[in-house]
Formats: structure tokens, sequence, C-alpha cells
């Protein structure tokens, strides 16, 4: 599995979290793995983008954009970065 962001359109079975006036649009599978997950913005003099810290993943690469949760036994390992 892996993260992504885009602009579209909010269907009417989409989830809607709101934090700090910031709204994060979720569909309905995604949901059952992004549960209690943080979304942090960072700015460094090298780089900057979304941090994602998801308390269900037990793999991830190592940029940090693919992932694993336990009840995905059937993948090895995660993507690897791009």
């Amino acid at each position: 599995m892996n993260y992504g962001m885009a602009v579209g359109f909010v269907k009417p079975e989409d989830f809607i979290v709101e934090s700090d006036g910031c709204k994060i649009v979720v569909d309905p599978k995604s949901m059952n793995y992004l549960n209690k997950m943080q979304v942090d913005y960072y700015e460094t003099i090298q780089s900057s983008g979304f941090k994602f810290n998801n308390p269900n993943a037990v793999a991830s690469c190592g940029c940090g954009l693919s992932f694993k949760t336990a009840e995905k036994t059937e993948m090895q390992k995660p993507k690897p970065c791009h």
C-alpha cells in the first residue's frame, strides 16, 4: 500500500477529517488502514513535504510512502521507493 494525495471531488461516501483548519478526505476502503494516522508538514533546508505516522503500519519503505499492515500478510515487503 502507499500514500497518495490529489486534488479531486468529494464523494458522498468519503470521510472528511478536519484538524487545525485543514480538511483531509479519505475514501471508505482506505479509512481502515489510516485510522489514528498523523500527517505533518515539514520544511528543512534540504527538503519539504508531508510526513505520515501510521500506527497501523508494521513496515514501510525507506522514504515512508509505502507501507504494510498486519492485515496484508500476503505482502512480503513494502513497495520500493520511487
